[in-house]
Protein backbone atom coordinates (compact mmCIF):
# COMPACT_ATOMS: atom_id res chain seq x y z
CA UNK A 1 0.00 0.00 0.00
CA UNK A 2 1.62 3.16 -1.28
CA UNK A 3 0.91 6.70 1.23
CA UNK A 4 2.24 9.20 -1.21
CA UNK A 5 0.31 11.99 -1.94
CA UNK A 6 -1.12 12.08 -5.06
CA UNK A 7 -3.77 15.92 -4.82
CA UNK A 8 -5.18 17.64 -2.76
CA UNK A 9 -8.85 19.15 -2.96
CA UNK A 10 -9.93 21.76 -0.93
CA UNK A 11 -14.15 23.88 -0.75
CA UNK A 12 -15.81 25.95 1.10
CA UNK A 13 -18.29 24.89 3.68
CA UNK A 14 -20.52 26.60 6.43
CA UNK A 15 -20.81 25.13 9.98
CA UNK A 16 -23.95 25.01 11.88
CA UNK A 17 -23.96 28.81 12.33
CA UNK A 18 -23.73 29.11 8.78
CA UNK A 19 -20.11 30.71 9.00
CA UNK A 20 -17.48 30.32 6.14
CA UNK A 21 -15.12 27.38 6.93
CA UNK A 22 -12.34 25.01 4.95
CA UNK A 23 -12.44 21.76 3.91
CA UNK A 24 -9.70 19.67 2.42
CA UNK A 25 -9.12 16.28 1.00
CA UNK A 26 -5.80 14.47 0.54
CA UNK A 27 -5.81 11.97 -1.54
CA UNK A 28 -3.08 9.31 -2.13
CA UNK A 29 -1.94 6.58 -4.00
CA UNK A 30 -4.26 4.11 -1.76
CA UNK A 31 -6.27 6.39 0.63
CA UNK A 32 -8.27 9.37 1.62
CA UNK A 33 -8.83 11.80 4.29
CA UNK A 34 -10.50 14.85 4.69
CA UNK A 35 -10.89 17.53 7.50
CA UNK A 36 -12.24 20.52 8.16
CA UNK A 37 -11.37 23.39 10.19
CA UNK A 38 -12.72 25.05 13.00
CA UNK A 39 -15.01 28.17 12.45
CA UNK A 40 -15.53 29.49 15.90
CA UNK A 41 -15.90 33.13 17.27
CA UNK A 42 -13.66 32.64 20.36
CA UNK A 43 -10.24 33.94 20.15
CA UNK A 44 -7.07 33.84 22.33
CA UNK A 45 -4.06 36.19 22.22
CA UNK A 46 -1.86 33.66 20.90
CA UNK A 47 -3.29 32.51 18.26
CA UNK A 48 -2.51 32.37 14.73
CA UNK A 49 -4.35 33.83 12.00
CA UNK A 50 -7.00 31.66 11.03
CA UNK A 51 -6.78 32.77 7.34
CA UNK A 52 -4.88 34.75 5.38
CA UNK A 53 -6.11 38.24 3.81
CA UNK A 54 -9.17 37.45 1.91
CA UNK A 55 -10.59 34.55 4.31
CA UNK A 56 -11.49 31.19 3.08
CA UNK A 57 -11.49 32.07 -0.75
CA UNK A 58 -8.09 33.14 -0.39
CA UNK A 59 -6.88 30.11 1.33
CA UNK A 60 -8.73 28.09 -1.40
CA UNK A 61 -6.12 29.49 -3.91
CA UNK A 62 -2.94 29.32 -1.74
CA UNK A 63 -4.35 25.46 -1.61
CA UNK A 64 -4.62 25.84 -5.04
CA UNK A 65 -1.43 27.44 -6.35
CA UNK A 66 1.04 26.97 -3.41
CA UNK A 67 0.54 23.81 -0.89
CA UNK A 68 -0.72 20.93 -3.54
CA UNK A 69 1.77 21.36 -6.06
CA UNK A 70 4.51 21.01 -2.90
CA UNK A 71 2.85 18.34 -0.79
CA UNK A 72 2.49 16.22 -4.03
CA UNK A 73 4.73 13.64 -4.19
CA UNK A 74 5.60 13.64 0.01
CA UNK A 75 4.37 10.44 1.74
CA UNK A 76 1.96 11.52 4.27
CA UNK A 77 2.93 9.02 6.24
CA UNK A 78 5.57 11.45 7.40
CA UNK A 79 3.31 14.03 8.81
CA UNK A 80 6.41 16.24 10.74
CA UNK A 81 7.67 16.19 7.07
CA UNK A 82 4.20 17.26 6.53
CA UNK A 83 3.36 20.08 9.10
CA UNK A 84 7.42 21.19 8.44
CA UNK A 85 6.66 21.47 4.82
CA UNK A 86 3.31 23.63 5.86
CA UNK A 87 5.65 26.02 8.01
CA UNK A 88 7.89 26.60 5.44
CA UNK A 89 5.28 27.26 2.52
CA UNK A 90 3.63 29.74 4.89
CA UNK A 91 7.39 31.59 6.05
CA UNK A 92 5.42 33.73 8.84
CA UNK A 93 5.33 33.40 12.52
CA UNK A 94 1.40 32.85 12.95
CA UNK A 95 0.19 31.69 9.65
CA UNK A 96 -0.76 35.03 8.25
CA UNK A 97 0.26 33.72 4.63
CA UNK A 98 -1.66 30.37 4.28
CA UNK A 99 -3.98 30.65 7.76
CA UNK A 100 -4.00 28.66 10.95
CA UNK A 101 -7.13 26.98 9.53
CA UNK A 102 -5.81 25.98 6.30
CA UNK A 103 -2.59 24.46 7.94
CA UNK A 104 -4.61 22.01 10.38
CA UNK A 105 -7.73 20.96 7.99
CA UNK A 106 -4.15 20.28 6.05
CA UNK A 107 -2.62 18.22 8.39
CA UNK A 108 -5.28 16.65 9.54
CA UNK A 109 -6.80 15.61 6.36
CA UNK A 110 -3.31 14.12 5.74
CA UNK A 111 -3.04 11.92 8.53
CA UNK A 112 -6.48 10.95 7.88
CA UNK A 113 -5.26 9.84 4.44
CA UNK A 114 -2.20 8.19 5.80
CA UNK A 115 -4.10 6.13 8.24
CA UNK A 116 -6.44 5.07 5.65
CA UNK A 117 -3.90 4.02 3.54
CA UNK A 118 -3.06 1.26 5.85
CA UNK A 119 -6.42 0.42 6.51
CA UNK A 120 -6.25 1.63 10.25
CA UNK A 121 -8.35 3.95 11.81
CA UNK A 122 -6.51 7.14 13.21
CA UNK A 123 -6.24 5.82 16.44
CA UNK A 124 -4.70 2.43 15.36
CA UNK A 125 -1.96 4.51 13.18
CA UNK A 126 -1.08 7.06 15.57
CA UNK A 127 -0.92 4.63 18.39
CA UNK A 128 0.85 1.84 15.97
CA UNK A 129 0.01 -1.05 14.22
CA UNK A 130 -0.71 -3.18 18.13
CA UNK A 131 -3.27 -0.30 19.66
CA UNK A 132 -6.46 -2.04 20.13
CA UNK A 133 -7.60 0.20 22.71
CA UNK A 134 -9.58 3.63 22.63
CA UNK A 135 -7.10 6.81 23.49
CA UNK A 136 -8.15 8.62 27.02
CA UNK A 137 -10.50 10.88 26.52
CA UNK A 138 -10.17 14.75 27.82
CA UNK A 139 -12.11 16.73 30.01
CA UNK A 140 -13.71 20.06 29.44
CA UNK A 141 -13.30 21.78 32.86
CA UNK A 142 -13.07 25.51 32.17
CA UNK A 143 -14.14 27.71 29.81
CA UNK A 144 -12.65 31.02 28.44
CA UNK A 145 -12.21 33.45 25.31
CA UNK A 146 -15.74 34.06 23.75
CA UNK A 147 -17.25 30.71 25.10
CA UNK A 148 -17.53 32.31 28.08
CA UNK A 149 -18.89 36.12 29.98
CA UNK A 150 -17.48 39.13 31.60
CA UNK A 151 -13.91 38.72 33.16
CA UNK A 152 -13.18 34.68 32.42
CA UNK A 153 -9.68 33.28 31.21
CA UNK A 154 -8.19 34.22 27.95
CA UNK A 155 -7.54 30.64 27.63
CA UNK A 156 -10.40 28.91 25.76
CA UNK A 157 -10.34 25.30 27.61
CA UNK A 158 -8.70 23.85 30.01
CA UNK A 159 -8.54 20.26 29.56
CA UNK A 160 -8.28 17.48 32.33
CA UNK A 161 -6.08 14.26 31.03
CA UNK A 162 -6.75 11.24 33.34
CA UNK A 163 -2.92 9.54 33.14
CA UNK A 164 -3.04 6.06 34.96
CA UNK A 165 -6.43 5.20 33.67
CA UNK A 166 -6.86 1.67 33.24
CA UNK A 167 -9.79 1.64 31.00
CA UNK A 168 -12.09 4.22 28.75
CA UNK A 169 -14.73 4.10 31.65
CA UNK A 170 -11.99 4.79 34.32
CA UNK A 171 -10.58 7.87 32.80
CA UNK A 172 -13.93 9.06 31.35
CA UNK A 173 -14.82 8.77 35.44
CA UNK A 174 -12.58 10.81 36.83
CA UNK A 175 -13.18 13.40 34.14
CA UNK A 176 -16.45 13.73 35.77
CA UNK A 177 -15.18 13.99 38.90
CA UNK A 178 -12.82 16.51 38.48
CA UNK A 179 -15.47 18.81 36.72
CA UNK A 180 -18.08 18.22 39.72
CA UNK A 181 -14.96 18.94 42.20
CA UNK A 182 -14.24 22.21 39.55
CA UNK A 183 -18.23 23.31 40.44
CA UNK A 184 -17.56 22.74 43.95
CA UNK A 185 -15.13 24.58 44.98
CA UNK A 186 -15.55 27.84 41.87
CA UNK A 187 -19.10 27.79 44.42
CA UNK A 188 -17.08 28.38 47.47
CA UNK A 189 -14.32 30.98 46.20
CA UNK A 190 -16.17 33.02 43.55
CA UNK A 191 -19.50 34.67 45.20
CA UNK A 192 -20.59 35.83 41.46
CA UNK A 193 -20.80 32.52 40.14
CA UNK A 194 -23.65 30.92 39.55
CA UNK A 195 -22.90 27.56 37.85
CA UNK A 196 -23.13 28.51 34.31
CA UNK A 197 -22.10 26.69 31.39
CA UNK A 198 -20.50 26.74 28.11
CA UNK A 199 -21.86 25.74 25.17
CA UNK A 200 -19.39 22.52 25.68
CA UNK A 201 -20.54 21.69 29.01
CA UNK A 202 -17.13 23.09 30.35
CA UNK A 203 -17.95 25.66 34.04
CA UNK A 204 -17.91 29.50 33.15
CA UNK A 205 -16.35 31.56 36.34
CA UNK A 206 -15.45 35.48 37.16
CA UNK A 207 -11.45 34.44 37.55
CA UNK A 208 -8.20 35.13 35.16
CA UNK A 209 -5.76 32.28 34.02
CA UNK A 210 -3.75 31.93 37.25
CA UNK A 211 -6.59 31.30 39.52
CA UNK A 212 -8.01 28.86 36.74
CA UNK A 213 -4.70 26.88 36.94
CA UNK A 214 -5.14 26.69 40.87
CA UNK A 215 -8.75 25.74 40.93
CA UNK A 216 -8.38 22.83 38.42
CA UNK A 217 -5.11 21.78 40.23
CA UNK A 218 -6.80 21.15 43.47
CA UNK A 219 -9.65 19.52 41.91
CA UNK A 220 -6.91 17.32 40.27
CA UNK A 221 -4.91 16.24 43.31
CA UNK A 222 -8.65 15.79 45.41
CA UNK A 223 -8.99 13.27 42.74
CA UNK A 224 -5.88 11.24 41.31
CA UNK A 225 -2.95 13.41 40.87
CA UNK A 226 -1.47 12.78 44.19
CA UNK A 227 1.55 14.29 45.71
CA UNK A 228 3.88 12.68 47.78
CA UNK A 229 6.06 14.73 49.74
CA UNK A 230 9.27 13.67 51.57
CA UNK A 231 10.61 16.20 54.61
CA UNK A 232 13.81 14.50 55.33
CA UNK A 233 15.98 14.85 58.43
CA UNK A 234 18.63 18.10 57.33
CA UNK A 235 21.34 15.19 58.42
CA UNK A 236 20.15 12.53 56.06
CA UNK A 237 22.94 10.81 54.23
CA UNK A 238 23.92 10.70 50.47
CA UNK A 239 23.20 6.65 50.36
CA UNK A 240 20.00 7.31 52.52
CA UNK A 241 18.71 9.85 49.81
CA UNK A 242 19.63 7.60 46.84
CA UNK A 243 17.64 4.91 48.82
CA UNK A 244 14.45 6.74 48.37
CA UNK A 245 15.16 8.05 44.85
CA UNK A 246 15.90 4.86 43.61
CA UNK A 247 12.48 3.45 45.25
CA UNK A 248 10.53 6.11 43.49
CA UNK A 249 12.11 5.30 40.10
CA UNK A 250 10.90 2.20 40.20
CA UNK A 251 7.40 3.15 41.47
CA UNK A 252 5.03 3.04 38.67
CA UNK A 253 2.35 4.93 40.64
CA UNK A 254 5.00 7.66 40.69
CA UNK A 255 5.21 10.02 37.28
CA UNK A 256 7.09 12.80 38.60
CA UNK A 257 10.23 13.41 40.82
CA UNK A 258 11.76 16.80 42.42
CA UNK A 259 14.26 17.51 44.66
CA UNK A 260 14.37 20.44 46.14
CA UNK A 261 17.40 22.44 46.12
CA UNK A 262 19.76 23.73 47.28
CA UNK A 263 21.30 20.92 48.78
CA UNK A 264 22.48 20.71 53.43
CA UNK A 265 26.11 20.85 52.41
CA UNK A 266 26.98 16.97 53.05
CA UNK A 267 24.89 16.53 49.69
CA UNK A 268 26.24 16.23 46.36
CA UNK A 269 23.53 17.67 44.46
CA UNK A 270 25.29 16.62 40.97
CA UNK A 271 24.84 12.59 42.25
CA UNK A 272 21.45 13.39 43.66
CA UNK A 273 19.85 14.35 40.73
CA UNK A 274 21.74 12.46 38.37
CA UNK A 275 19.51 9.43 40.05
CA UNK A 276 16.30 10.30 39.25
CA UNK A 277 15.52 8.90 36.26
CA UNK A 278 15.45 10.82 32.83
CA UNK A 279 11.73 9.30 32.15
CA UNK A 280 10.93 11.46 35.68
CA UNK A 281 12.62 14.34 35.74
CA UNK A 282 10.06 16.87 35.97
CA UNK A 283 13.00 19.68 36.79
CA UNK A 284 14.87 18.50 34.05
CA UNK A 285 18.10 18.85 36.01
CA UNK A 286 19.46 15.14 35.31
CA UNK A 287 22.45 15.30 32.93
CA UNK A 288 20.66 13.31 30.45
CA UNK A 289 18.27 16.12 30.07
CA UNK A 290 20.42 18.42 30.72
CA UNK A 291 22.45 17.28 27.58
CA UNK A 292 19.03 17.06 25.16
CA UNK A 293 18.50 20.24 26.12
CA UNK A 294 22.02 21.41 24.11
CA UNK A 295 21.12 19.31 21.22
CA UNK A 296 17.63 20.54 21.03
CA UNK A 297 16.21 17.55 21.43
CA UNK A 298 14.60 17.54 25.26
CA UNK A 299 11.17 16.60 26.10
CA UNK A 300 11.32 17.56 29.85
CA UNK A 301 13.09 21.47 30.31
CA UNK A 302 13.28 23.00 33.84
CA UNK A 303 10.34 24.55 34.78
CA UNK A 304 11.16 28.26 35.49
CA UNK A 305 13.19 28.15 32.14
CA UNK A 306 10.10 26.61 30.54
CA UNK A 307 7.75 29.29 31.63
CA UNK A 308 9.79 32.37 30.57
CA UNK A 309 9.72 30.84 26.83
CA UNK A 310 5.82 30.20 27.34
CA UNK A 311 5.39 33.64 28.21
CA UNK A 312 7.41 35.02 24.88
CA UNK A 313 5.28 32.99 22.86
CA UNK A 314 1.90 33.80 24.45
CA UNK A 315 3.04 37.43 23.83
CA UNK A 316 4.34 36.49 20.43
CA UNK A 317 7.92 37.94 21.12
CA UNK A 318 10.41 37.29 18.41
CA UNK A 319 13.47 36.25 19.76
CA UNK A 320 15.06 35.87 16.49
CA UNK A 321 18.05 38.29 16.47
CA UNK A 322 17.50 39.50 19.93
CA UNK A 323 20.20 40.70 21.84
CA UNK A 324 19.40 39.04 25.50
CA UNK A 325 21.24 39.63 28.66
CA UNK A 326 20.95 36.63 31.01
CA UNK A 327 22.24 37.44 34.81
CA UNK A 328 22.44 33.73 36.04
CA UNK A 329 24.53 31.03 35.13
CA UNK A 330 22.82 28.31 37.79
CA UNK A 331 21.95 24.84 35.99
CA UNK A 332 17.83 25.30 37.47
CA UNK A 333 17.95 28.47 35.57
CA UNK A 334 20.34 30.27 33.61
CA UNK A 335 21.79 27.38 31.51
CA UNK A 336 18.93 25.94 30.74
CA UNK A 337 17.46 29.26 29.27
CA UNK A 338 20.31 29.87 27.87
CA UNK A 339 20.01 26.77 25.30
CA UNK A 340 16.28 27.24 25.05
CA UNK A 341 17.11 31.09 23.81
CA UNK A 342 20.18 29.70 21.63
CA UNK A 343 17.56 27.56 20.17
CA UNK A 344 15.64 30.60 19.11
CA UNK A 345 18.69 32.21 17.37
CA UNK A 346 19.24 34.92 19.81
CA UNK A 347 22.11 36.32 21.04
CA UNK A 348 22.38 35.86 24.78
CA UNK A 349 25.42 37.18 27.17
CA UNK A 350 25.09 35.19 30.34
CA UNK A 351 26.29 37.43 33.46
CA UNK A 352 27.35 36.52 36.95
CA UNK A 353 28.96 37.58 39.98
CA UNK A 354 32.01 38.04 38.07
CA UNK A 355 31.01 39.88 35.18
CA UNK A 356 32.59 43.53 34.37
CA UNK A 357 30.23 46.22 33.73
CA UNK A 358 27.04 44.61 33.42
CA UNK A 359 25.45 47.59 33.73
CA UNK A 360 26.61 48.80 30.07
CA UNK A 361 25.50 44.79 28.91
CA UNK A 362 22.39 45.71 29.91
CA UNK A 363 22.22 49.18 28.44
CA UNK A 364 22.30 47.11 24.64
CA UNK A 365 20.07 44.66 25.64
CA UNK A 366 16.73 44.22 23.85
CA UNK A 367 15.97 41.62 26.80
CA UNK A 368 16.92 41.46 30.18
CA UNK A 369 16.72 38.02 31.95
CA UNK A 370 17.35 38.13 36.09
CA UNK A 371 17.48 35.83 38.64
CA UNK A 372 20.07 36.96 41.33
CA UNK A 373 17.68 36.85 44.21
CA UNK A 374 19.74 38.97 46.62
CA UNK A 375 18.63 42.65 46.51
CA UNK A 376 22.01 43.61 48.97
CA UNK A 377 24.03 42.33 46.21
CA UNK A 378 22.40 43.23 43.03
CA UNK A 379 18.99 45.29 41.65
CA UNK A 380 17.99 46.05 38.32
CA UNK A 381 17.24 49.72 38.11
CA UNK A 382 15.55 51.44 35.43
CA UNK A 383 19.10 53.31 34.04
CA UNK A 384 19.94 50.22 33.55
CA UNK A 385 17.79 49.05 30.60
CA UNK A 386 17.04 51.19 27.35
CA UNK A 387 13.64 52.26 26.86
CA UNK A 388 11.64 49.78 25.44
CA UNK A 389 13.82 46.69 26.81
CA UNK A 390 11.73 43.88 28.29
CA UNK A 391 12.39 42.62 31.57
CA UNK A 392 11.96 38.91 33.09
CA UNK A 393 12.30 38.91 36.36
CA UNK A 394 12.71 35.34 37.96
CA UNK A 395 14.24 36.41 40.96
CA UNK A 396 11.99 36.41 44.34
CA UNK A 397 13.51 37.21 47.79
CA UNK A 398 12.77 38.84 51.34
CA UNK A 399 14.35 42.45 51.31
CA UNK A 400 12.73 44.58 54.05
CA UNK A 401 10.26 42.48 54.98
CA UNK A 402 8.53 42.18 51.66
CA UNK A 403 8.53 39.83 48.46
CA UNK A 404 10.98 41.60 45.74
CA UNK A 405 12.55 40.84 42.73
CA UNK A 406 15.78 41.68 41.37
CA UNK A 407 13.96 44.75 40.21
CA UNK A 408 11.20 47.25 41.39
CA UNK A 409 8.28 46.76 38.72
CA UNK A 410 6.58 50.10 38.96
CA UNK A 411 9.66 51.53 38.01
CA UNK A 412 10.86 49.02 35.90
CA UNK A 413 7.52 49.57 33.55
CA UNK A 414 7.93 53.23 32.99
CA UNK A 415 10.94 52.35 30.55
CA UNK A 416 10.12 48.80 29.98
CA UNK A 417 7.63 47.53 27.05
CA UNK A 418 7.16 44.42 29.09
CA UNK A 419 7.92 43.49 32.63
CA UNK A 420 7.01 40.52 35.06
CA UNK A 421 5.98 41.52 38.73
CA UNK A 422 7.61 39.81 41.92
CA UNK A 423 5.51 37.62 43.01
CA UNK A 424 3.25 36.62 40.64
CA UNK A 425 5.01 37.03 37.17
CA UNK A 426 7.27 34.33 36.46
CA UNK A 427 6.42 31.92 39.76
CA UNK A 428 2.57 31.12 38.64
CA UNK A 429 4.42 30.20 35.24
CA UNK A 430 7.04 27.43 37.27
CA UNK A 431 3.91 26.04 39.01
CA UNK A 432 2.20 25.41 35.79
CA UNK A 433 5.12 23.72 33.91
CA UNK A 434 5.65 21.54 36.86
CA UNK A 435 2.35 20.40 35.89
CA UNK A 436 2.58 20.14 32.25
CA UNK A 437 6.43 18.59 32.77
CA UNK A 438 4.22 15.85 35.12
CA UNK A 439 1.77 15.03 32.32
CA UNK A 440 4.61 14.72 29.72
CA UNK A 441 6.65 12.55 32.02
CA UNK A 442 3.35 10.26 32.68
CA UNK A 443 3.24 10.04 28.93
CA UNK A 444 6.36 8.62 28.35
CA UNK A 445 6.01 6.26 31.39
CA UNK A 446 2.50 5.37 29.69
CA UNK A 447 4.67 5.02 26.48
CA UNK A 448 1.29 7.67 25.27
CA UNK A 449 2.15 9.03 21.60
CA UNK A 450 5.27 6.39 20.74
Amino acid sequence: MSSIIEDLIARKIFNSRGEETIEVDVITTSGFGRASAPAGKSRGKAEVASYPQGGVDQALKKIDELIAPELAGLNADFQEEIDSALHEIDGTTNFKNIGGNTAFAVSLANVEAAANSHGLLLFQFLGGNNANTLPYPLGNTISGGQHARGKAPDIQEYLALPHGAETFLEAATANAQIHKKIGETLKKTDKLFSCGKSSEGAWIANIGNDAAFEVISKACEEVGIITKDFKLASGITQLELNKIIDGLNTDRSIHGILVQLPLPSQLDEFVTTSKISPLKDVDGLTPHNAGLLAMKKAVLVACTPLGVMEMFDYHNIELEGKNIVLINRSNLVGKPLYHLLLARDATVITCHSKTKNISELCQLADIIITAVGDRNKFTLTPDMIKKGAIVIDVAISKYKEKLVGDADYEQIIQKASYATPVPGGVGPMTVAMLLKNTITAASLSSQIGK
